[in-house]
């Protein structure tokens, strides 16, 4: 390793030390790859849906934003 590649990685352990950056503490859940939140959102969503009444789900015949190419 020569003096300029240890320079520039000291300099950049360095950055990185001081830039205070703190790790986030509680981040956001989406419930993406959680079990455990997909089913506390799914038994939130139920908690909504009006005990009486049909039970249909309604929804658009739209592409899909991130999941199709179309517009």
């Amino acid at each position: 390793m020569t003096a300029m590649s240890k320079t520039v990685l000291a300099t950049f352990a360095f950055t990185v030390l001081l830039s205070g950056a703190a790790p986030v503490a509680n981040p956001p859940n989406t419930g993406m790859a959680d079990p455990v939140a997909l089913m506390n959102a799914f038994d939130k969503f139920l908690k909504g849906v009006p005990a009486s009444g049909s039970h249909v789900l309604t929804m658009p015949l739209v592409a899909l934003r991130g999941i199709t190419t179309s517009r």
